[in-house]
């Protein structure tokens, strides 16, 4: 090689240098190097099996387009209400289909079960956000404070 310019057709991983013609004076671009560091190996590894993914963003489905997810006794109530009225729902990550409205469950919050009547506006929603896990604290407006007892 040794200083001298090669006339290639084909542009894979080349810079163009100047243009004579038809052909095209092309160098061949350094890959840079590697270090011998396991780290940067490792890096370098990950970074191609990235690249390479058989799964790329443009095939990834966005949220939206996602179906909700349902749980299976909760998929098996959706054709049979009597199943659903009143029943105790561990699954709170399950989404409130239309098929629930004008029905009553109980949801579990961590600690005992909240009745939640599903209605339209559910619709769409999980089950967990209508069952808090946390108390809520009582904003109290600053009263005077109280008087020190003396000593008797």
């Amino acid at each position: 090689m040794g200083g001298k310019l090669f006339v290639l057709r084909q542009a894979f991983n080349f810079r163009s240098v100047s243009s004579l013609k038809n052909n095209v004076t092309l160098i061949p671009q350094a890959n840079p190097p590697i270090r011998s560091t396991p780290t940067s190996i490792f890096s370098q590894i990950s970074r191609t099996l990235c690249s390479s993914s058989s799964v790329s963003s443009d095939t990834r489905q966005p949220s939206l387009a996602r179906l909700p997810f349902v749980d299976a006794f909760l998929a098996k109530a959706k054709n049979n209400k009597n199943l659903l009225s009143n029943r105790k729902i561990y699954s709170r990550r399950s989404t409130i289909l239309p098929e629930f409205v004008d029905q009553t469950v109980r949801i579990y919050n961590g600690k005992n079960f909240v009745r939640c009547k599903i209605t339209e506006g559910k619709v769409g929603h999980k089950f967990g956000e209508f069952a808090l896990t946390r108390k809520r604290k009582h904003l109290r407006s600053k009263a005077e404070p109280a008087k020190k007892k003396g000593k008797k």
